[in-house]
């Protein structure tokens, strides 16, 4: 598999299988159905989906907001729509940003406690 991009340095990832696999499981099989969802030109996507062309992480941004993912839920090596969790949305991304930033274990067991009795509502 080529390369991808990932702002100016290369890593193989399973992108293209992942957009192929998306274009299966949501759009029936169609790639030009999901270009056409995600609004990008379906021969770029078609390079993108046959790993023939590289992709930004902006683009994989694009696209996993386009479709209801995450960009790490479509560079997941075992992506699949069916069992994938949906994508969190901004608020939730934010929370947990800053939920992994907590370095103190004892803090991070208060934080932790107070999601417990958030997400039992």
């Amino acid at each position: 598999m080529k390369a991808q991009s990932i702002q100016g340095e290369h890593y193989h990832s399973p992108i293209a299988t992942n957009l192929r696999a998306l274009a299966a499981q949501r759009f029936d099989g169609s790639v030009n159905a999901l270009a056409e969802q995600i609004n990008i030109n379906q021969s770029t996507l078609n390079r993108y989906c046959n790993g023939s062309s590289d992709i930004t992480m902006a683009k994989i941004s694009e696209i996993a907001e386009a479709t209801g993912y995450a960009p790490w839920q479509l560079l997941h090596p075992e992506f699949d729509t069916r069992r994938m969790p949906p994508a969190m949305d901004s608020r939730t991304m934010r929370v947990a940003a800053i939920f992994a930033n907590i370095d103190n274990p004892t803090d991070k067991d208060r934080a932790e406690a107070i999601m417990e009795q958030f997400s039992a509502d």
